[in-house]
């Protein structure tokens, strides 16, 4: 279904269009989620370049499609390609949606998941808060979101060993 509407609005709106990049970063995006990475990856490069012409590198659009290739990269371990689109994306949102609205704190969460995959747990921890801060002011604590980023916080303290922090979190 996915390939049919990619087609369809290649035909009825072109590959300019925004709702082109839309089709190809969902696409990408199925792809991704069952591990076929060699087949979402170019699919997610050619949506970051129609978001970029189509909407522009200012537009939330673009944060979304950075944020989509770094978690690509992510997860085949190219974690020095991922962590700049992740910064990138962060800032983009600031920019667009500002740090009040639940993507920025989706963002920090993924930029400090990546921090601490890689063991940069002084770089985790501040964005961990953050985005734990982020997700009870805009979503509210009964949100499954908010579990996710207390699960993560709590893994990182259980990580450093502060267990005495992750227990409750937990």
């Amino acid at each position: 279904l996915y390939l049919e509407a990619l087609e369809n609005c290649e035909k009825s709106l072109g590959k300019e269009h925004s709702s082109y990049g839309i089709s190809l970063n969902n696409l990408g995006g199925l792809y991704s989620s069952i591990g076929q990475y060699d087949k979402a990856l170019p699919l997610y490069l050619e949506a970051l370049e129609n978001c970029e012409k189509s909407l522009g590198k200012e537009h939330s659009a673009y944060g979304i499609r950075l944020n989509n290739l770094a978690g690509l990269y992510r997860s085949i371990g190219q974690y020095d390609k991922a962590l700049p689109l992740y910064i990138e994306a962060l800032v983009n949102t600031e920019k667009s949606l500002g740090k009040e609205h639940s993507e920025y704190g989706s963002r920090l969460n993924n930029l400090a998941g990546l921090y601490h995959t890689i063991g940069q747990y002084d770089k985790a921890l501040p964005l961990y808060l953050d985005a734990l801060e982020n997700c009870e002011k805009s979503l509210g604590k009964k949100h499954s979101e908010y579990g996710i980023r207390l699960n993560n916080l709590s893994d990182l303290y259980r990580r450093i060993g502060q267990y005495d922090k992750a227990l409750p979190l937990y």
